[in-house]
C-alpha cells in the first residue's frame, strides 16, 4: 500500500512508515481517502492500491488555530495550529508531539531443528521495555497571483524514535541426549531514531475554459535512520555491538496537464521522474582482548543503492450516452537501479546495475443506474519495487537467532486487479460494495532457512517465491438510522493461494486455499447537550505465508467527549482495550529442516483525558 501525506509522498514513511504515522496530530486529519484500482495518472508503485492522508487547511479570511492533546496511562500528547488568511495569501503552521510512558512486553519463542548434532531444540523466553516519542511540524504557504496562477509550497519536519532494553533466557537441547541441555542468558539494549524533511514547491496554471489545467510540482525528501544495538550473553554467542546509520534522498519532478476537449472528452497527459539515492553504512564491533568492543571491518560494510524512476502517462475520460462514462490510461515507467556493496576486506562484492521498463494500462467503466447510484467495472495494474532492506545482501544479525538477508537480484512484484464495484448513497446511507480477482506474479516473500556452521537459528533470504491468484470481496457502509447516530463499517476478504516456482515448493509449509479478512466497525452518538460518544474495533485475521503466518491483530477503543463554550472547546475520555490487558501476537513457519513458533505479548489496554479549544474564524 502507498501512503501519501496531501498527495504527495513523503521520504519518511519508506524507512519507518509506522513510527512516522504516530507523528501525525489526529486532529489536523481531515479525511482519509483509499484508492483501490488508481488510474494511470498516479504512481503505479503499491500492490495494495493508495491511502491518501487528507491534512486540514483554513480557508476563511483572518486568523484562528486550535491547541489539543491528551494525557493517558500509555502515551500523551500535544498539538498546536494556526491559520492566517488575507486576500490572495495563506499561511498555517502545525506542529504535534508525543510521548509514550515504558512499555514492558514479553515474548517466547521456539525452534526445532531435524537435525542429529547438537542444540536441535531452541526455546526463549524474554522480556523488553520501549519507550517512544516522536515530533511533526509543518509550515504551509500559498499565493494566488490572479485567477489563474497560484503557489504552494508547504516544508515538513519529523523526528522520533524509541529505546528499549530488554533481557532473556535461551535453552538448548541435545537431540540425541536430551537430558543434556546448555543455557545461557542475555541483555540487550538498543536505540532507533529517524528524522528528516520534506519539502515541495507547486505551481498551477488554469486557462479560460473550466477544468483546462497545467501544474508542475517538485518535492525534495530527505530522511535519516540510525539503529544501534548492543546484546551481551552469557555464554554461548559472542558478544554484539552495532551501528547502522541510514540515509535517503528522493528528489522529485512532475508535470500534469488537464484538457477538456468537449463537454464529454476529457484527456490528461503527464510525466514524472523520481531520483533516490540510498546509503547504508553498518559498523559492526567485537570483544577486543581486554573485553572492549572494537571495530570488526570483516562485518562491517557500506551499501549505496540508487533507484531512478521516469514514467509518462496519458489518460482519456469520455461520458457517453445512457449514463456510461469510460476512462482509459496508460503509464510507462522505466526503473534503473544501481547497487555498490562494498566491504574493505570482501573482494568478491561487486557493484551491479538492473534496467526494466513496466507498462501499465488502466480502464474503468462506470454506469449510472440512477442519480445515487452506479456500476463500476475496473482494472488496474500496480508493481511493487523491492524496498532497500529486501536488497541489501549483508547479513542482519542484531537477532542472533533469526538472522535476515536481503537479496540484490529480486525482481519486482506484479499485481493485475480487475474488480467491479456497486456503489450508493442517499442521506442517511452510503455503501460501496465490489468483488475483485488479483493475480500477483514474482510475488516476494522471506524464505528461512537453518544456520549452518556454528551459529543455530535461521536466516531468512528474500525470494521472488512464485505467484498467487486471489480472489475478494469488499464492502464499506455508512448509515445514520436517526438524527443522534451515525454506524459505519468496513469489511475486506481475500484468498491466499500462492504457486511457488521450482525449488520453493520444497518450503511450502501448507497446502489449500485460505481466507484471510480485516473488519472494522464504529457507531458515533451525538446528543444535543454537547456530549457525544463512540466507539470502534478493528479485527484483522493472521495472514498466511508459504512457510507459515503472520500474525492475527484485534483492537477496541471507546471514548466520549462533552464540547462547551459555544463549541470552541471540548473535554474527554478514551479507553483503549479495556476488557485485555496485552495484544498477542502468535507467530508459526517451518520449512526443509526446522519449524519454529513464537508468541509476543504487546501492553494495549490504557485510559486517557483529551482536550481541544479553537480560536479565530
Amino acid at each position: 500500500m502507498r501512503v501519501l501525506i496531501n498527495g504527495k509522498p513523503s521520504g519518511a514513511t519508506s524507512a519507518n512508515l509506522a513510527d512516522v504515522l504516530k507523528t501525525i496530530p489526529a486532529d489536523q486529519i481531515k479525511s482519509i481517502e483509499v484508492v483501490t484500482s488508481p488510474s494511470a495518472k498516479y504512481d503505479a508503485e503499491g500492490s495494495a492500491g493508495i491511502i491518501n492522508i487528507i491534512t486540514k487547511q483554513k480557508n476563511v479570511s483572518g486568523i484562528s488555530g486550535s491547541v489539543s492533546g491528551g494525557v493517558g496511562t500509555r502515551q500523551n500528547n500535544l498539538n498546536a495550529n494556526i491559520n492566517y488568511n488575507k486576500n490572495r495569501f495563506s499561511l498555517s503552521a502545525n506542529i504535534g508531539a508525543n510521548n509514550g510512558w515504558p512499555q514492558e512486553s514479553g515474548y517466547e519463542s521456539r525452534q526445532l531443528f531435524d537435525s542429529t548434532t547438537n542444540n536441535s531444540l531452541q526455546t526463549t523466553t524474554g522480556t523488553s521495555e520501549v519507550k517512544r516519542s516522536g515530533i511533526m511540524a509543518s509550515v504551509t504557504a500559498g499565493y494566488d497571483f490572479n485567477t489563474f496562477n497560484s503557489l504552494n509550497t508547504t516544508f515538513r519536519y519529523n523526528k522520533g524514535g524509541f529505546e528499549g532494553k530488554g533481557s532473556n533466557e535461551s535453552k538448548f537441547t541435545d537431540y540425541l541426549n536430551p537430558q543434556n541441555s546448555t543455557l545461557y542468558t542475555g541483555r540487550n539494549s538498543s536505540k532507533n531514531a529517524f528524522g528528516g524533511f520534506d519539502w515541495n514547491l507547486d505551481y498551477s496554471h488554469k486557462f479560460n475554459t473550466e477544468g483546462h489545467e497545467l501544474t508542475f510540482s517538485s518535492q525534495w525528501s530527505h530522511s535519516t535512520v540510525e539503529t544501534n544495538y548492543e546484546n551481551l550473553y552469557s555464554d554461548f554467542y559472542t558478544d554484539q555491538k552495532a551501528d547502522n546509520d541510514g540515509k535517503n534522498n528522493e528528489y522529485t519532478l512532475q508535470l500534469d496537464y488537464t484538457l477538456p476537449v468537449t463537454e464529454k472528452l476529457k484527456i490528461e497527459a503527464g510525466g514524472k521522474t523520481i531520483i533516490r539515492r540510498i546509503s547504508s553504512d553498518f559498523k559492526n564491533y567485537i570483544p577486543d582482548a581486554n573485553d572492549a568492543f572494537a571495530l570488526d571491518p570483516i562485518s562491517s560494510n557500506l551499501y549505496k543503492y540508487n533507484q531512478d524512476v521516469a514514467a509518462g502517462y496519458t489518460v482519456g475520460t469520455l461520458t457517453l450516452p445512457k449514463g456510461f462514462t469510460v476512462m482509459a490510461g496508460a503509464r510507462f515507467e522505466n526503473t534503473s537501479i544501481k547497487g555498490n556493496p562494498t566491504n574493505a576486506l570482501q573482494t568478491d562484492l561487486e557493484p551491479f546495475k538492473i534496467d526494466y521498463e513496466t507498462f501499465i494500462p488502466s480502464f474503468t467503466l462506470q454506469k449510472a443506474l440512477t442519480e445515487s447510484s452506479s456500476l463500476k467495472l475496473t482494472y488496474s495494474k500496480r508493481i511493487t519495487r523491492p524496498s532497500l532492506t529486501f536488497l541489501n545482501p549483508f547479513i542482519n544479525k542484531q537477532n542472533i537467532q533469526a538472522q535476515t538477508q536481503g537479496n540484490p537480484n529480486l525482481d519486482p512484484e506484479i499485481s493485475q486487479t480487475v474488480e467491479l464495484g456497486y456503489s450508493a448513497f442517499s442521506q442517511k446511507r452510503v455503501i460501496n460494495i465490489s468483488a475483485y480477482y488479483k493475480y500477483t506474479s514474482d510475488l516476494i516473500e522471506g524464505i528461512a532457512t537453518p544456520l549452518t556452521g556454528s551459529e543455530s537459528g535461521t536466516i531468512t533470504n528474500y525470494q521472488n517465491i512464485g505467484s498467487n491468484k486471489s480472489f475478494g470481496m469488499s464492502f464499506f457502509g455508512s448509515y445514520n438510522p436517526f438524527e443522534m447516530l451515525t454506524l459505519r463499517g468496513n469489511f475486506n476478504a481475500f484468498t491466499y493461494k500462492p504457486d511457488p516456482a521450482g525449488i520453493y515448493s520444497l518450503e511450502q509449509s501448507q497446502n489449500g486455499t485460505f481466507v484471510q479478512y480485516s473488519a472494522f466497525v464504529s457507531g458515533t452518538l451525538a446528543f444535543k447537550n454537547g456530549i457525544s460518544a463512540e466507539a470502534f474495533m478493528i479485527q484483522n485475521s493472521n495472514k498466511k505465508t508459504l512457510q507459515g503466518e503472520t500474525p492475527a491483530f484485534n483492537l477496541m477503543v471507546f471514548g466520549v467527549k462533552k464540547q462547551f463554550w459555544n463549541k470552541t472547546a471540548s473535554l474527554g475520555i478514551n479507553m483503549v482495550s479495556p476488557f485485555k490487558k496485552d495484544l498477542e501476537f502468535r507467530q508459526n513457519s517451518s520449512g526443509q529442516g526446522f519449524s519454529q513458533s513464537s508468541v509476543f505479548h504487546f501492553p494495549i489496554r490504557s485510559f486517557g483525558i483529551t482536550f481541544s479549544y479553537n480560536f479565530g474564524r
